[in-house]
């Protein structure tokens, strides 16, 4: 299914959407027709494929995603891969390492509120705010609280995933759990504030310990604010306004 929003005079999105059934014969027509609707558009144009009805993904997907890559229009703006699936993500971050060069406007994401987030805040990361924590339903709710104050946000449950995120999409904050798989809150801190593109990054630590060295031990490798859970929603929501309050009068000095 094709969904073409001819929003304004500046831009608009195609959105395609797959189900479990699709083939890259099925790809190949939707992208066909969807970019014939934007020829000669003179706006940018961003584009959304969602795959997250998707458990597999057809043999020959290198071939075909660079197919499509090379048939973006000039006018393309920014290009979201919706993917939830473990093989289909893998199949895609697969790709998008081969093809480096196409990595400032491809995205992979995990739901469609997370690439209207990309969309709207590309290129420079303007109030995008990205949560780690492994606890699915803690996490969608920070997103909840953290998108109803009208910041976009993506979220990941892990810190490998959030360092690439952080590197490529360079959020205004992070509000990030400690203790996660892959890599943990203190290592992921530390990696940030050891890299050029990401050390200016605050950085809200979540942990559910309240021990003193704990938390002297997340602040001494960088971390800006420290909120133990459980938490009240006015409290985080004041350390984010307080840090981007911090950096707007940075950038005004």
């Amino acid at each position: 299914m094709i969904m073409v929003d001819w929003s304004n005079d500046e831009k608009s999105q195609i959105t395609y959407s797959f189900d479990q059934n699709w083939t890259w014969s099925d790809f190949e027509i939707a992208v066909e027709n969807g970019f014939s609707l934007i020829e000669g558009v003179d706006h940018q144009v961003h584009v959304i494929f969602d795959l997250s009805n998707t458990t597999d993904v057809p043999n020959g997907i290198m071939i075909y995603w660079r197919k499509m890559l090379k048939a973006l229009p000039k006018n393309h703006g920014v290009l979201v891969i919706i993917a939830q699936q473990q093989k289909v993500r893998i199949a895609v971050e697969l790709f998008l390492n081969i093809n480096q060069r196409f990595a400032n406007r491809v995205f992979l994401t995990e739901s469609e509120q997370q690439a209207q987030a990309l969309i709207s805040a590309h290129p420079s990361g303007d109030q995008l705010i990205l949560v780690v924590e492994d606890d699915g339903d803690l996490r969608a709710n920070i997103v909840d609280m953290v998108s109803l104050e009208g910041y976009k946000v993506i979220s990941v449950d892990n810190g490998l995933d959030a360092l690439t995120l952080a590197q490529k999409y360079q959020p205004v904050l992070i509000i990030s759990d400690i203790m996660m798989p892959q890599l943990d809150g203190f290592k992921l801190t530390d990696t940030l504030r050891n890299q050029p593109e990401t050390e200016h990054i605050p950085i809200i630590m979540l942990t559910a310990r309240a021990e003193r060295a704990f938390i002297r031990h997340g602040m001494e490798l960088g971390a800006d604010d420290y909120i133990t859970k459980p938490f009240h929603k006015t409290e985080l929501l004041s350390s984010i306004k307080a840090r981007l309050r911090r950096i707007q009068s940075t950038k005004e000095a």
